[in-house]
């Protein structure tokens, strides 16, 4: 808010005061609805009206006017904004609760000093969803009176609510004023409505489809920025205010308008306050009365159907007050008292001409450490909906721990009394249960009232057990008074078996007994009759490995128990357990019978007799080899049964095969070298066999690096790195058969070395020419430091004696000469002038050490 005069005021330490528009669009007679049960607003202040009586309370937001919250359909706070930041109701900010406006005034807040900054809008159709229209202050210069929309998902954060990050700061409009307010229709709509700067009214229709982001213009209006904009209940008629005066130092304080809900244009002004300005303004609950704080610090009454007749005074305050319908059909507004918020006045009686309306100071004290100084909450408005209650009668279902109730409201957003959200729930005992939910501008109440069955008591069920055969079981129930029960009936499946109390001659196994009641709590129970026979059962391995103990034992034992063993190869045993040896491999029964009294159990288990594998030898390709050479293995085995897998260990390797071989091996260390083979069996223990090959070391062949030599010159290379061995042949690719021999030519000289043992190693020395002279054919003098010079230097082998070079032109012109070697080379320049691209003679005169002198001639081109 600003105005030529009030940044004196809010200089001082009196706090400058908010009057609150109240939006009265509710279907009753009221001002507010469940939604408005809590108040947020001013320096964490707060008002809950749930009681009836109204309840201080201490919230977390700061904010000097701009304020709205928002309750759900049982008066429980949802969430808090300044139009700026939004709190959740645990009064901690949401997630991602700020930013609502995409800039910030002195690094805070845009809009809480905003007249009107926030508002709260229900998303129709989706009762967890809420708009939140933020409108930025005039002291944001250039962005003042910017107004943008967020969305709010309660169903986020575990229903504490969040912004949705994708619909957070969405631009709406500018050049607007502080005022904003909101009228819900008898179509199914809610008008948002703004004032602009160039006095005209603004109104953004609001349906199930989403926000209509052109808005209705109405000329008629009022521009001064600082103010109020206020619907009458029912939504026909609003009233603004102007705090300040006119270009012209003419006043249009506070005004009357008429508005149409269908077409959203406000028309038909009336002025009722035109000599002074005004800030706050708010209907009566009946609509009968206007309420209007003046620049004089003074609370007038007008009424609607006699605009003509002056304002009646209703008191004096220190500062701007603020006013605002609650809950409860009075006006609150705000006093100061030294300098600090002490309480909040109140009308008590808003609908009759003053004094009749009972104006009250201080009624309502505030907490220590809150206050306020300019803002009251925005109402946040209702859709106007039908309300279609239908009841359903049902019985909780006998003898069952729960039931499922199920609502029609297919896939749209449903709320239940008891906080599901599901369109089923399942409940575990009679009561109430209502599911609300909305279809377009309809709102539905489906009341569930699930009543607990009387006159039902279940019977006790007594059983006796029997042998498998014959039947010697029985059943009976014992009533617990007659409680209403009248047809007993047992059944074998679909097999009625007996009427009546009790019934005997039962097997083991599940019956069924059905009751009757007459009270729709006839139930089907399940009877069991247990067996009372031994049951029995065989404890031991189902395999073993031929001539190894199987221990076997009798699952159940005990006195009166009597034990008999028969095994398939004829032993019999009479003891609760026993350690037995197959004699044979293949498959062995075991039977037990078990006797107790009159009942007698069979029971058999098959046990599995593997007979062991054998290796009866291990055959190998050689039993000495050299380094690198391969053997092969191959064992020679009698099969037995369920063998798993083979496994070889040579040296320090091991290896593991799916079959028994044979297996190549290659020789790595040497040596005398262990070769183990072993089987191993799923039932039986392993086997293995143990053998040896020998490993030889090779020799040595190494004749060095690679060299180089004259022509004509001799070179000497031996064939052993510690010299000359015995019992070694020596075999040369030139045909020589030493361990040492002298080269002159050069060339690729091969040696092979073989020892006593038969193994051999090979080696291959490159003699090169060291005595040659490389020369390039072009050269780049560019600057690139590549190939700028030419110059055979770096080409030259070793031995160089004299050197002398000559470059002529292809005019036979001598344009370079050097001698020696120890120059850069031609730079492609003569007498410092660069030479043309082309091909040019040089003339070479070099001596290579102990050759006669030779020339070289040839072509070299220079490039460009």
């Amino acid at each position: 808010m600003q105005t030529r005069f009030s940044r004196k005021i809010f200089a001082l330490p009196v706090l400058a005061s908010f009057l609150y528009c109240c939006l009265c669009f509710a279907l009753s007679t009221t001002c507010s609805a469940q939604s408005d049960r809590v108040w947020v607003f001013g320096s964490h202040a707060g008002i809950d009206f749930n009681s009836g009586s109204p309840v201080a309370l201490y919230t977390d937001m700061a904010t000097t006017e701009s304020a709205a919250s928002v309750c759900d359909g049982n008066g429980a706070l949802l969430f808090y904004t300044d139009g700026y930041y939004v709190w959740d109701k645990t009064h901690n900010r949401m997630l991602h609760g700020d930013s609502l406006i995409p800039f910030k005034l002195n690094n805070t807040s845009s809009s809480f000093s905003t007249a009107q900054g926030a508002l709260i809008v229900p998303v129709l159709g989706s009762p967890s969803r809420y708009y939140i229209f933020s409108l930025s202050s005039q002291e944001n210069g250039v962005n003042a009176g910017k107004l943008y929309y967020s969305l709010v998902d309660m169903k986020l954060q575990n229903g504490k609510g969040d912004v949705v990050v994708a619909n957070r700061a969405i631009a709406l409009d500018a050049g607007l004023t502080e005022k904003m307010t909101a009228v819900a229709t008898a179509d199914c709509a809610i008008w948002l409505i703004t004032c602009s700067r160039d006095g005209g009214f603004r109104s953004y229709k609001i349906t199930a489809a989403g926000i209509a982001t052109t808005p209705v213009v109405s000329a008629t209006g009022m521009g001064l920025p600082i103010g109020k904009l206020c619907a009458a209940p029912g939504g026909r008629q609003l009233a603004a205010t102007n705090l300040g005066s006119q270009a012209d130092g003419n006043y249009t304080g506070a005004a009357l308008f008429n508005f149409d809900p269908l077409s959203g244009i406000v028309s038909g002004r009336i002025d009722l306050l035109n000599t002074e300005g005004a800030y706050g303004v708010c209907f009566s609950p009946d609509g009968s009365k206007i309420y209007i704080n003046t620049a004089a610090r003074k609370i007038l009454q007008y009424e609607t159907t006699n605009t003509t007749a002056a304002g009646r005074l209703i008191c004096t305050t220190a500062s701007y007050t603020s006013l605002a319908a609650g809950p409860d059909n009075k006006i609150y507004f705000h006093e100061l008292n030294n300098g600090t918020l002490a309480a909040l006045g109140v009308i008590t009686k808003p609908d009759l001409l003053s004094p009749a309306c009972d104006f009250r100071s201080g009624a309502l004290s505030l907490l220590p450490g809150t206050g306020m100084s300019l803002g009251l909450p925005n109402v946040t408005p209702r859709w106007l909906t039908d309300t279609v209650t239908t009841t359903r009668d049902t019985v909780f279902p006998c003898w069952k721990d729960s039931m499922q109730l199920l609502c029609n409201a297919g896939e749209r957003e449903v709320y239940w009394n008891t906080g599901a959200t599901t369109r089923a729930i399942t409940i575990g005992q009679g009561g109430t249960y209502t599911a609300s939910y909305q279809k377009g501008c309809t709102y539905y109440r489906e009341v569930f009232r699930v009543s607990a069955p009387t006159g039902a008591v279940l019977p006790l069920v007594r059983t006796q057990g029997s042998c498998k055969t014959p039947g010697r079981g029985m059943a009976w129930i014992e009533r617990q008074g007659r409680a209403g029960l009248s047809t007993v009936q047992w059944f074998r499946g679909n097999n009625l078996l007996a009427t009546g109390d009790t019934v005997r001659g039962l097997s083991p196994g599940v019956y069924g007994l059905s009751l009757r009641f007459g009270n729709a709590c006839d139930t089907l129970l399940p009877v069991a009759i247990p067996d009372m026979g031994v049951n029995n059962n065989i404890v031991s391995d189902t395999l073993v490995c031929l001539a190894d103990t199987l221990l076997v034992s009798a699952g159940i034992t005990g006195p009166g128990i009597r034990l008999s063993w028969l095994l398939s190869d004829g032993v019999q045993y009479n003891t609760a357990s026993f350690r037995h040896s197959f004699a044979a491999a293949g498959e062995a029964r075991v039977l037990l019978v078990s006797e107790q009294g009159q009942c007698r159990d069979t029971v058999m288990r098959y046990i599995r007799v593997d007979a062991p594998a054998r290796i009866l030898g291990l055959d190998k390709s050689r039993s000495t080899v050299c380094a690198g050479a391969e053997v092969v293995f191959t064992p020679n085995l009698a099969a037995g049964d369920g063998i798993s897998g083979y496994q070889w260990r040579i040296g320090r390797e091991e290896l593991q095969s799916a079959d028994p071989g044979p297996l190549t091996y290659r020789a790595g260390e040497s040596g005398t070298i262990a070769v183990v083979f072993t089987v191993t069996a799923r039932a039986c223990p392993p086997v293995s066999l143990r053998d040896s090959i020998v490993v030889h070391t090779l020799p040595v062949a190494d004749l060095g690096p690679d060299t180089a030599i004259c022509p004509g010159r001799e070179v000497w290379v031996c064939g052993l790195v510690s010299g000359i061995a015995a019992g070694l042949r020596y075999d040369w690719s030139n045909g020589l058969h030493l361990p040492r021999i002298g080269i002159s030519a050069p060339g690729s000289y091969e040696l092979k070395v073989t020892d006593s043992n038969g193994c051999s190693a090979t080696d291959a020395i490159v003699v090169g020419n060291n005595c040659h002279m490389d020369i390039p054919n072009a050269f780049t003098p560019n600057g690139d430091l590549v190939n700028d010079y030419f110059f055979p230097l770096k080409d030259l082998s070793g031995g160089v004696e004299s050197f002398a070079m000559k470059i002529f032109n292809r005019w036979g012109q001598l344009v370079f000469a050097v001698n020696g070697t120890d120059g850069p080379g031609w730079d492609g320049k003569f007498k410092n002038q660069e030479q043309p691209a082309g091909v040019y003679v040089y003339m070479i005169d070099v001596k290579i050490r102990e050759r006669v002198p030779e020339q070289f001639t040839g072509n070299v081109t220079l490039l460009r």
